[in-house]
């Protein structure tokens, strides 16, 4: 005589194996489609009779997640470069100042940044100019070959020794001006 719990159990186990057995042609990869007298279009994943044919199915792409370490290693690696990020409380161009002209025959003139604290070993300043990044350096000074006449934007920004921008000065904008081409002799 079969005690009843172990009945329960063994009744449970059947109704599982019986379910997944069944529910398991649900999981097939096999799709059919089938177009009717009408031009009906079918999918199912039982041929439907004749005129059905078999779509191979793409196996599904799937990323594993990432382990518990490599989610810690993420973490410390944002909270290095929050330390890295913008601790400077000056960040300008003083030189030109902004909305100033000028006369340069020679078309050459210097960009002058004031950084408050002193950089960081690891950081250094990129001058943009006119929507362009052209120059780096860890000095204050900017030294601007042959520039064009014209109104021109400047900005400079504080970049980490990957590259990425961690801080911007606002924009500074000047003109130059350089006596014509045409007049010369």
């Amino acid at each position: 005589m079969i005690h009843t719990q172990t009945r329960h159990l063994l009744n449970t186990l059947l109704i599982l194996a019986l379910t997944f057995g069944l529910a398991a042609p649900a999981w097939s990869d096999r799709v059919y489609r089938h177009v009717d007298e009408e031009g009906n279009v079918t999918f199912s994943d039982e041929p439907p009779g004749d005129g059905a044919e078999e779509i191979k199915m793409q196996p599904i792409t799937t990323m594993p997640l990432p382990r518990p370490q490599q989610r810690q290693a993420r973490q410390t690696t944002r909270e290095e470069t929050a330390e890295e990020s913008p601790a400077y409380d000056t960040l300008a161009i003083t030189k030109p100042e902004h909305d100033t002209a000028f006369w340069r025959a020679s078309g050459d003139i210097v960009i002058e940044v004031n950084v408050q604290p002193e950089l960081r070993p690891s950081h250094s300043l990129e001058l943009e100019l006119d929507g362009e990044r052209i120059q780096q350096t860890r000095n204050r000074r900017f030294e601007i070959i042959n520039i064009d006449r014209g109104t021109h934007e400047a900005v400079v920004h504080i970049i980490n020794a990957n590259g990425e921008t961690l801080q911007s000065s606002e924009l500074s904008r000047f003109t130059v001006h350089q006596p014509s081409r045409l007049h010369r002799q």
